[in-house]
């Protein structure tokens, strides 16, 4: 075998070695989303767009581990039951429940919950609400169920569900800025941009309620892209600091408040 063979063969190697192991970590693109195995659960095959992948900088990323799962707002098939109603299904995480139970009859995405006054515990809060009145889309929100969020969302077509509040008037987006993630947020305000614009029967707004349950993680979201005013008061004149519970809440607000304020001046002197 000469030398040029012998040289072509080595290059051919080295090329098939590269491209295997970009493969293997490789980002999943969008136009083959549906035929990327879930990995470590075989029931998760069902629904993959909703199951495996998060959407990162405009590319779907194969998920890899629980952790990362948790921190980019995504999931894993949870238990199912094909006697579960639809919250039932949405509080045990299974999407194909979900799926199964909309496909038969897609009215009840419309569904509304009814707990008889009693509270639904939130283990991100790590505290119980009263949330009767909720729709799927809420409570899927509530449980920080990001396949399920998204499932419910891109099944949506009437203004009226998209906009529908529990007893206390909160929609999805006054549950998203509670106890959702950025990813959540910026879902919700893509498919319905005036949602920002959400205000309580009290005058109170997202930040508000972001402030009241702690959810520090979107406070700069809402402030620095969706242009929330951090100043913003309630009727009563209460700011949203005065929502603020515990010292990290106040903390992290009255940062990010001097941050605003620097940033104004700055412009002012220009």
């Amino acid at each position: 075998m000469n030398k040029k063979l012998l040289k072509l063969l080595f290059t051919f190697l080295i090329l098939t070695l590269f491209i295997s192991c970009k493969k293997e970590n490789e980002t999943v693109e969008e136009e083959n989303i549906y035929d990327t195995y879930v990995k470590g659960n075989p029931n998760n095959i069902y629904h993959k767009k909703y199951t495996n992948v998060v959407k990162i900088q405009g590319r779907y990323v194969e998920k890899t581990n629980n952790s990362f799962y948790l921190a980019l707002g995504g999931r894993e098939e949870g238990e199912y039951d094909e006697n579960y109603n639809i919250f039932e299904a949405i509080r045990f995480g299974s999407l194909q429940r979900v799926a199964e139970i909309i496909e038969s009859d897609s009215s009840q995405i419309e569904s509304e919950l009814d707990n008889d006054g009693e509270e639904e515990y939130n283990k991100f809060t790590e505290g119980s609400y009263i949330i009767d009145g909720v729709n799927p889309l809420s409570l899927a929100v509530f449980y920080r169920d990001m396949g399920i969020f998204q499932y419910l969302l891109d099944n949506i077509n009437d203004e009226s569900v998209l906009l529908h509040g529990d007893v206390d008037g909160w929609n999805a987006f006054a549950y998203a800025c509670a106890f959702g993630t950025v990813d959540i947020i910026k879902a919700l305000i893509q498919k319905y941009p005036d949602f920002v614009n959400w205000e309580n029967s009290y005058g109170a707004n997202g930040l508000h309620m972001a402030a009241l349950q702690g959810n520090v993680s979107v406070f700069d979201y809402l402030v620095n892209d969706l242009k929330m005013d951090i100043n913003a008061t309630d009727d009563d004149g209460r700011g949203v600091l005065y929502y603020a519970k515990s010292d990290e809440t106040k903390e992290a607000l009255e940062k990010l408040r001097a941050i605003v304020e620097n940033d104004y001046n700055e412009d002012e002197s220009e």
